[in-house]
């Protein structure tokens, strides 16, 4: 049998029935046995087993053939030489066989042999083959769904190409970071919500409304802020998201404002005084 990393192991079950010793004093051998910790860990793994008459777990060994080895060397008897021997012939002959499995025909000397693992191998050719055949009819699929997804694109590309139409220029920045600019530069003590009320109080942006803090007429007329439409689609529409930017020219013009403002120490500052 193999365990679960795929090593040829027998069990101290197998050992107690074939060598007729119980079980419970097969597993005390084991554990008496003078092995480094090693050989131990290499040969040698703790399990358990379902007793069938009490349905309880007990616990059990499986070893390796080397541990198998080490552990019915001490046995005695007819019986006990016969099965050692049976025993290491068997462990030897899975291991040809899985040997002769893994290697290709061309390399196995015996003709049966040989002639076993080619059928083998042709069976494994033709489950790769039919393997192969599924991932392409997948590919296909793939692709349809992909022509699929052009054709919405394009569809889509109407809306698109408006949406990027109203996209805010990069030279425009923010309240806030027009904020940040004043206060990075001495001319304005507060932060962003405070230059907010300002710009509302001085008659920059609205006061109320659907377009509260969007900017006046006025200041869009000098080009000193600018409304910035930035779009988001749903899957039936664009919708457009408006804010408030302040352009180059109204950069400038609030520095000089407040450095004007700040050497005539004013607290008084309207819009086009």
């Amino acid at each position: 049998m193999q365990n679960g990393n795929g090593n040829n192991v027998t069990t101290s079950l197998i050992v107690a029935q074939v060598f007729g010793k119980e079980h419970n004093k097969v597993v005390r051998d084991i554990e008496n046995l003078l092995y480094s910790t090693d050989f131990r860990v290499a040969n040698f793994g703790e399990a358990t087993f379902i007793n069938p008459k009490t349905g309880q777990n007990h616990k059990m060994y499986e070893m390796t053939k080397d541990g198998f080895s080490f552990l019915v060397m001490g046995y005695t008897g007819k019986k006990a030489g016969e099965f050692k021997e049976k025993f290491i012939n068997n462990f030897n002959e899975m291991e040809k066989k899985i040997r002769r499995l893994s290697s290709p025909s061309y390399q196995i000397e015996d003709p049966i042999s040989r002639a076993e693992r080619w059928i083998e191998e042709q069976k494994e050719k033709l489950l790769l083959e039919s393997k192969n055949e599924q991932l392409e009819e997948l590919n296909g699929q793939l692709a349809e769904e992909n022509i699929k997804l052009a054709e919405e694109n394009l569809t889509q590309k109407p809306k698109v190409e408006f949406a990027d139409s109203i996209m805010q220029s990069s030279d425009c920045i923010s309240v806030g970071d027009m904020a940040t600019i004043l206060k990075q530069n001495d001319l304005f003590k507060k932060g962003q919500n405070a230059f907010f009320m300002w710009l509302r109080y001085n008659g920059y942006l609205l006061c109320r409304g659907i377009r509260y803090n969007l900017p006046t007429q006025k200041s869009m007329n000098a080009g000193i802020m600018r409304i910035a439409e930035r779009p988001y689609m749903t899957k039936e529409e664009v919708i457009i998201n408006k804010r408030t930017v302040i352009t180059p020219y109204g950069q400038q013009y609030f520095l000089n404002l407040f450095r004007k403002n700040k050497s005539k120490k004013s607290q008084t500052i309207t819009l086009f005084d």
